[in-house]
């Protein structure tokens, strides 16, 4: 067919085996008629594709938010549309299918090509920082075999690094896990974020957990786009390009420096400036040392002021100590405000009821208590985040009897007060009849 139409004819061989395909296959006609009907087929068809060349105008690139945007508008009667990018002498495919650039020489699947409209492209990874970077597109329509040759190169753009992200927001929620809260810089569309031990050094990877909705911190990274260990990348906000990551770190009294990489769809930044935290930091302050309003045998009222909480939105609940003076500090018993008594174990430990103050108030009274012994008390502050350390101890005496008396007192006001009382029980008033006389109670020798 090509010694037909000429050696010098320019039309290409696919267009030739169309023209073949679409006459020669006639039973009926001669072979100088089948002939002449392939070359009046290829000069039309050349035309036609001069006349493509001509009217088609070039694509545009720019770059959005998630990476590089290619834009095109191919004429009347296409189909589908063939785009390559040209980065630093490389000519690159785009792979309709999977939304990719191909390496090289590789050639994929096309773009399904909207007609006599504006089409846009995304494209997300595989450029070179600080290359120009041009665009062609070449076109098919329906029934053609093949595609017509490339259009002109659209504008030239020049792919930069992102900025880098700044400090996140770190703020704990849980016993061990803290809320990350983060803006991506301009132009970036996926983050990812690294957890340091700072005493140590290791450095932690988030993995999505499921199970538990948040994200757990792996071991092992050395940053992302030459990182070996797969990296998690969050997508943040498409509008407000804020998002929050929940993330349960390995141990509650350590501190972490946790920092943030951003993606542009043309290459990751390094990792920004880091916010450190260390949950220990947010447990109670240590409480004052309680008053102990009323004293009898065996209870006693004891008042408590809660510590204040170092975040506003976590108040702080409290566990009463009490343990005989002298005795070591494992003979401590603990107020339970689920039983009302004392008992023994670790309260940090053990599942012990906690006073609120919102609930029980700001006193109580503890019974249960030994006679005519001496107690200190002392008060545990306790929140989501952990245990305070014991307030100073306030030091009593539980009476001897069933005798009761109010306030705080020294050991000589107590006794000062027994003898009084006692005096008062043994006075006698010889001018009221001994059987008018109310029944005494005989104090107890």
């Amino acid at each position: 067919m090509r010694r037909a139409l000429g050696e010098l004819h320019p039309c290409p061989p696919a267009t030739i085996l169309r023209a073949a395909e679409k006459t020669l296959g006639r039973p009926e006609g001669s072979l100088d008629a089948r002939q002449m009907l392939v070359t009046a087929f290829c000069n039309a068809e050349m035309s036609r594709i001069d006349d493509l060349k001509r009217a088609v105008a070039p694509p545009s690139l720019a770059f959005g938010d998630k990476g590089l945007v290619v834009t095109f508008t191919p004429p009347s009667g296409v189909s589908h549309a063939a785009l390559y990018l040209h980065v630093d002498g490389d000519k690159l495919f785009y792979d309709g299918d999977n939304k990719k650039l191909l390496a090289p020489g590789e050639l994929g699947n096309a773009l399904a090509a909207r007609p006599r409209r504006p089409n846009k492209v995304l494209v997300s990874g595989g450029l070179k920082v600080g290359k120009p970077i041009t665009a062609t597109v070449c076109y098919r329509g329906p029934a053609a075999f093949a595609f017509g040759p490339e259009g002109a190169h659209s504008n030239s753009v020049v792919a930069a690094l992102p900025l880098l992200p700044g400090a996140p927001l770190v703020q704990p929620y849980t016993a061990g896990g803290v809320k990350v809260h983060f803006v991506a810089p301009p132009r970036c569309f996926k983050v990812a974020i690294r957890v340091v031990d700072t005493a140590s050094g290791d450095v932690y990877r988030v993995e999505w957990n499921a199970d538990k909705d948040l994200y757990d911190c792996l071991l092992g990274l050395t940053g992302p786009g030459t990182s070996r260990v797969p990296i998690r990348i969050i997508e943040v906000d498409d509008h407000t390009r804020q998002t929050t990551a929940k993330i349960r770190l390995r141990a509650h009294n350590i501190e972490y420096a946790i920092s943030l990489a951003a993606f542009n769809g043309v290459a990751w930044s390094e990792f920004g400036p880091a916010s450190t935290i260390n949950l220990a930091d947010h447990v109670p302050l240590v409480p004052c040392a309680p008053l102990i309003d009323t004293i009898g045998e065996d209870n006693a009222m004891v008042r408590f002021s809660p510590p204040p909480s170092k975040l506003s939105a976590h108040g702080s609940q409290v566990v009463l100590a009490f343990r005989v003076r002298g005795a070591p500090a494992d003979a401590t018993r603990y107020f339970d405000s689920n039983t009302l008594e004392l008992v023994s174990g670790d309260y940090a430990r053990d599942a012990l009821g906690l006073l609120n103050p919102k609930k029980h108030g700001r006193a109580i009274r503890v019974r249960g208590l030994a006679a005519a012994t001496e107690y200190d008390v002392t008060v545990v502050g306790a929140n989501t985040f952990g245990w305070s350390a014991h307030s100073p101890a306030t030091t009593f005496t539980t009476l001897p009897g069933d005798v009761e008396i109010t306030g705080v007192q020294t050991q000589d006001e107590r006794d000062a007060e027994a003898k009084k009382r006692a005096v008062d029980v043994d006075a006698d008033d010889s001018d009221e009849p001994e059987a008018k006389r109310p029944a005494r109670r005989k104090r107890r020798q």
